[in-house]
């Protein structure tokens, strides 16, 4: 006849809600698009460091000029991003950000406010982020944070083609001087008057 503890039984049952909680975390991270190609090793490291916050409607998350080191997913609710005081996105249940700043030690670039009345948040610390991140879906975040760039004008960029012809215009391929990232512009022709 054996004899189990309390203890021991609250210790499986506990153990067992943890591996469940983690697989669920697990599973929410592969449908987030930074990190749906990331090896179960990866995943599970960043499952395991992740904690969940809740905002508020009218809370800001990161604040445009601050320093931050962390990386945020939302798992509910909307977030309006705004840039000099002028919303510029909104984001929603999958979104993500804060890579801008843990990529290139940087300032907040932006402001992110919930708009929702509650609305939670899963937090990455910076070298954990990193660590897990494969070289590929880094190079693909430095990609896309290079095609939000708002400062870049028109001195700044080269000819490099053209894509296409149209009624309203023509789609030039343009290249950026310094950084090398490709953009598709589109002209479009003044109207006589």
């Amino acid at each position: 006849m054996a004899i189990i503890s309390t203890e021991a039984v609250t210790s499986l049952v506990t153990s067992d809600k943890e591996q469940l909680s983690l697989r669920q975390r697990m599973a929410r991270l592969k449908r987030v698009f930074v990190f749906r190609h990331l090896s179960d090793r990866h995943c599970k490291q960043l499952a395991k460091s992740c904690h969940s916050i809740m905002k508020h409607c009218g809370e800001d998350v990161v604040v445009e000029g601050e320093f931050g080191s962390k990386f945020f997913v939302i798992k509910s609710g909307e977030f309006l991003v705004k840039k000099e005081g002028r919303p510029i996105r909104t984001l929603g249940k999958g979104d993500y950000f804060g890579e801008r700043g843990l990529l290139y030690n940087e300032a907040r670039t932006a402001t992110v406010t919930c708009t929702s009345e509650d609305a939670e948040l899963l937090t990455f610390d910076k070298t954990v982020f990193i660590q897990s991140l494969e070289e590929k879906m880094l190079k693909y975040l430095d990609d896309r944070i290079r095609l939000q760039n708002t400062d870049v004008t028109l001195e700044d960029l080269q000819m490099d083609g053209v894509m296409g012809v149209g009624n309203f215009g023509v789609v030039k391929r343009v290249v950026h001087k310094s950084t090398g990232t490709k953009y598709a512009l589109k002209c479009i022709g003044r109207a006589a008057t």
